[in-house]
C-alpha cells in the first residue's frame, strides 16, 4: 500500500509541480489502517485532525470492562479451590 500510495504521489507531482499532495494515515497515531491521499496538505477541509489522539475515556473504559471480569473469574477459581483444599473431610460414625 505504500509503494502504491508513493507512487501516486509522485505522479500528482509530475502532474503539478507546486502541488503538495499528503499521505494522511501513514504516521498518525501508529497507523491508522487506513490512508487516504490527499492533494493537498490542508486537512482541515477533509474534516481531518492534525494531530488526532484517542480519548482517554474510551482507553480507561475498555480496560475497566477487560480487567473486572477477568477479577471475577479470577475470585471464582480461588473461592472454588480454596473451598476443595480447607474442607474437612467429614467422620460418617464414629
Amino acid at each position: 500500500m505504500l509503494a502504491l500510495a508513493a507512487e501516486r504521489i509522485d505522479a500528482i507531482r509530475q502532474e503539478d509541480p507546486e502541488s503538495n499532495p499528503y499521505l494522511y494515515g501513514e504516521k498518525e497515531l501508529g497507523g491508522l489502517g487506513v490512508m487516504y491521499l490527499l492533494p493537498e496538505n490542508n486537512l482541515e477541509i477533509y474534516g481531518l485532525q492534525r494531530n488526532p489522539r484517542l480519548p482517554t475515556e474510551k482507553i480507561v473504559f475498555r480496560w475497566a470492562m477487560g480487567i473486572i471480569p477477568g477479577l471475577a473469574i479470577l475470585y471464582g477459581m480461588w473461592r472454588y479451590f480454596w473451598n476443595d483444599q480447607t474442607a474437612a473431610p467429614s467422620s460418617g460414625g464414629k
